[in-house]
């Protein structure tokens, strides 16, 4: 399956995409490869969508801390999204932030992203799966992906794996992020 997403970073950029993207993501792209958005913001994209677009949001270029990422996690899927990406960056923490985030019951489904640039650790995709994160993705890397417009486009595609052991009702898939100017 491809799917269009779409960053943007208030109600009037959602607008302009809401209809022709598969996902809405909600992210600052000022703040980092995965800067997240002030949560009053996140609220009013999530209430003008009243349910009516898949989004998506981004946690911030959080340190690998599990308490920190798994809260943030919470919070975040509190907000009513539909799905929250998590930065996994290079750092010996990032097992324990995946089980952490994992253990939590969320609203929202959990959406890994790794970054080629770091040389990251492929196991970790294993380890997503395993805990039911909905997406394991590998973003190009994290300068270009924070460099990218406000308006900023990604194309993902996305390779079907289910895990039947999940107790959500998402979807599990794995995939490469790949960006566009």
């Amino acid at each position: 399956m491809t799917a269009f997403l779409a960053s943007v970073s208030s109600v009037d950029e959602a607008r302009v995409v809401a209809d022709i993207a598969d996902v809405v993501d909600l992210k600052n792209p000022e703040a980092g490869a995965l800067g997240a958005l002030a949560s009053d913001r996140v609220q009013e994209i999530v209430r003008w969508s009243a349910g009516r677009y898949v989004l998506s949001a981004a946690l911030g270029d959080l340190p690998m801390r599990p308490h920190l990422i798994a809260d943030a996690c919470e919070a975040m899927a509190a907000s009513g999204v539909d799905f929250v990406k998590i930065g996994l960056f290079a750092d010996i923490a990032c097992r324990s932030c995946i089980q952490a985030a994992a253990a939590r019951t969320l609203e929202a489904a959990l959406v890994g992203v790794l970054f080629a640039d770091q040389a990251p650790d492929l196991t970790l995709l294993d380890d997503m799966a395993s805990a039911c994160f909905a997406s394991r993705q590998l973003g190009e890397d994290r300068m270009s992906l924070s460099s990218r417009a406000t308006n900023s486009r990604a194309r993902c595609a996305d390779m079907p794996r289910e895990n039947s052991g999940c107790r959500s009702s998402h979807r599990t898939s794995s995939g490469l992020l790949l960006t566009t100017a």
